[in-house]
């Protein structure tokens, strides 16, 4: 599993009168996260997990996330979180990841029997034990698909060399269009903007490492592969609404 799935979180909030509060900034990875006893609402950027007995069991995907997402939880609420790679979750969909996507914070249940079995799963109290379902479950629903020219794209724009989104297409042998419709298909964005994450999701680990090294945001900007110190900070503010400077300071 570990070449489509990242791994697993469990959050468990036991104190009702103590609300527990985090930011989602972009990412190209798929979230899909399993609640016990809860509902979620939704506005805007602001997602809200509240305890509810109506609701035994409740799953939702996170994709796409454009700017930060402002997440809290109120009341006693377990959370069992799956963190896919950005193709993982399309190897195991009977349609495309696009065909699942409906805001950035929706409900999903992509089988028959994800209810029940993520259910049982979530009520596991032993972490080995959890990951041996995720595995045995997932594993069961794998399909065989083939995503070498979107793997390879997504290599390249990862890459540290500098690739213009043409010459991906022009090395993939298919047009500009035609690859940016695959990655809106399969991806839910395009490769401009999968790019800037991967390098905003950069920024943010070379920025704990240049502070413990106390670098400045120059060699920041060319350790996450920017043009420019503008660009930088640019970017990240449109991710997270703060400089990179002032956001782990």
């Amino acid at each position: 599993m570990s070449q489509y799935l990242d791994g697993f979180y469990i959050i468990e909030k036991n104190d009702p009168g103590k609300d527990l509060k985090y930011v989602v900034f972009s990412s190209n990875r798929v979230i899909i996260s399993l609640f016990r006893h809860a509902i979620v609402d939704v506005v805007n950027n602001s997602v809200t997990i509240f305890e509810s007995n109506a609701t035994p069991f409740l799953s939702i995907h996170v994709m796409a996330v454009r700017e930060p997402l402002y997440v809290q939880y109120k009341g006693k609420i377990t959370e069992l979180a799956l963190c896919f790679r950005p193709l993982g979750l399309n190897y195991f969909l009977n349609g495309t990841l696009k065909q699942y996507y409906r805001e950035t914070a929706a409900p999903f249940e992509p089988f028959a029997d994800f209810k029940e079995v993520m259910d049982l799963i979530l009520r596991e109290p032993d972490e080995t034990v959890i990951l041996e379902q995720i595995e045995d479950y997932w594993l069961s629903r794998l399909q065989q698909k083939s995503f070498s020219l979107l793997e390879n794209a997504i290599n390249s724009l990862k890459s540290e060399e500098e690739i213009s989104i043409q010459q991906i297409a022009d090395e993939a042998g298919i047009s500009r269009q035609h690859l940016f419709r695959l990655f809106e298909t399969h991806l839910c964005k395009t490769p401009s903007n999968f790019r800037k994450v991967h390098r905003f999701r950069k920024t943010l680990a070379n920025r704990i490492d240049s502070m413990k090294r106390g670098e400045n945001l120059t060699s920041l900007t060319y350790e996450s592969l920017f043009y420019d110190q503008s660009h930088l900070i640019r970017d990240f503010k449109s991710f997270t609404g703060m400089s990179p400077k002032n956001s782990l300071s």
